[in-house]
């Protein structure tokens, strides 16, 4: 009789996926390059010169209420520990400028206290230094959890370029 015609067969002999190895090894395994880390903080370091000047729009003010609950889901996960009183301190001044900035309803850019600016920088500066202690794997899973939490509160996740928030010549 022989063996059947069409025959599944055992788990461990399916052939695995291709997968690029040093590309996986590389993803993983190294930190962020300098050139990275400049693409990802000169849009961030624009916002917050922005709002320090008092002329930020509202997704400007987006990207760095962002950054400050990037900062502190990667605190929590472990990396750099200890940043949490600086981080929740941001987190205050910018949720205070966002209710000076809809007292008439809408959006307003608002000018800032000395306090806040100091509170915006610092989280600036330690989101950057945290940035330098992630590989790219850690960062795109920390970016997960954050939408993840996000869409679980409700609120909503969009992915922007320097040109959607008005930072044309950003790159």
């Amino acid at each position: 009789m022989g063996q059947p015609k069409y025959r599944i067969p055992h788990p461990h002999m399916r052939k695995r996926p291709s997968v690029d190895l040093m590309k996986t090894v590389r993803l993983r395994a190294t930190l962020l390059t300098t050139a990275e880390l400049d693409e990802i903080m000169k849009p961030i370091r624009l916002c917050a010169a922005r709002l320090r000047e008092g002329v930020a729009t509202k997704v400007q003010f987006e990207v760095l209420h962002t950054v400050a609950s990037m900062a502190l889901v990667i605190e929590q996960r472990g990396h750099l520990r200890g940043m949490h009183e600086h981080i929740n301190t941001a987190q205050v001044a910018l949720s205070a400028i966002f209710d000076r900035a809809y007292e008439s309803g809408d959006w307003r850019a608002v000018g800032l206290h000395w306090n806040e600016i100091e509170a915006i920088d610092t989280v600036v500066d330690l989101y950057e230094l945290q940035l330098q202690q992630l590989s790219a794997a850690e960062l795109a899973r920390f970016t997960r959890t954050l939408i993840g939490q996000t869409l679980s509160r409700g609120g909503s996740a969009a992915s922007v370029q320097p040109a959607d928030i008005g930072l044309e010549g950003c790159r």
